[in-house]
Formats: structure tokens, sequence, C-alpha cells
């Protein structure tokens, strides 16, 4: 048994000594495997909180949403293609969907503009993402304004902030 403890202690000290023989190359080598080792454990870390975000985001999602492509860019669809997808075997439910893009030149931000018809809105009254409401200064009850392509301003009250959790896909919806 004394034998097996004092093989062992000599093996140690032969590789304490051996690695304290080239102390910059082995320093070197612990610098670069804990460099690769953080950065495997970032990128681990980050795409597990957005798979979890984008899970969070899509539990209420419809199983295929149809959309219409030209020259790369969303174009309408027309309202004659819904009545087509109902009669396709499998569709149980179909739904149009209103959206679009606005660029606020205050904040130099592009914000995505949907249509709710769950919520119960008035025509003057907005849901708005938490990136928005920080942007912006404003919270529940206060109004946000709006600049159409003509230059008429449209006023919404905010009834509500999207809850911040889903944050990273609706800080820039309204």
């Amino acid at each position: 048994m004394i034998d097996l403890i004092r093989k062992q202690r000599y093996l140690i000290d032969f590789t304490l000594s051996s690695l304290l023989r080239r102390k910059g190359k082995n320093l070197g080598l612990l610098l670069v495997y804990t460099l690769i080792v953080f950065m495997l454990a970032s990128i681990m870390l980050f795409t597990h909180a957005l798979r979890q975000e984008a899970g969070m985001v899509l539990q209420s999602a419809p199983e295929i949403i149809l959309q219409r492509m030209v020259a790369g860019r969303h174009a309408l669809v027309p309202a004659d293609y819904l009545e087509k997808m109902g009669s396709l075997r499998g569709v149980t439910d179909k739904k149009g969907r209103l959206w679009g893009y606005f660029y606020d030149p205050t904040v130099k931000a592009n914000y995505t503009m949907m249509v709710d018809e769950a919520r119960g809105l008035t025509a003057m009254e907005v849901v708005i993402g938490a990136g928005i409401a920080r942007a912006k200064g404003i919270g529940i009850g206060d109004y946000i304004s709006f600049r159409a392509y003509d230059g008429d301003a449209f006023s919404f009250q905010v009834k509500e902030i999207i809850n911040p959790v889903t944050e990273l896909v609706s800080s820039d919806l309204v």
C-alpha cells in the first residue's frame, strides 16, 4: 500500500516539475482552453435563451401562416385566398391578419403595427411593447401619436404595455 502511494507521489512530482519547466507554454494553453470553453458556454447560453423566448411567444401562434412575397418583400394577399385556403383538407380554422411596418422618425425606429381583434380595443386605443414605452417615456393611459404619409397626426391612448417577458420579439410591437 505504501509503495502505491509513493509511486503516485513520484508521478505527481514528475508531472508538476515538467509543467513548471514550460510555464509560459502551459499558461498559454490554459488561457486558450479557458477562452474556448467560455465562448462555447456563452453561445449555448444565448441559444437556450432564444429558444425559450421563442417558445413563450409562439405558444398561441397558429400552426401555419400564409404570406405572399413579391420581389423579396411582403405583399398583400387577396381576400379570396382566405376562402380557397379554407377549402383545403385539414384546415380547421382560417383568419385574416392585418399588420405592417411604420417608421417613427422621432425615435428613428421601425415599429411592427398589428391589429388584434381579440383584445377588443376601440379605434383610438393601442397596446405597445415595452421598448416603445421606454423609448418614448410613456405609460398606460398616456397618448402616443403617429404621422400618416400625408402628414396628418393620429393620437392613440395606451391601454396596455406588453409583458416584458416577451420583449425580445414584442419590444417594437404596436
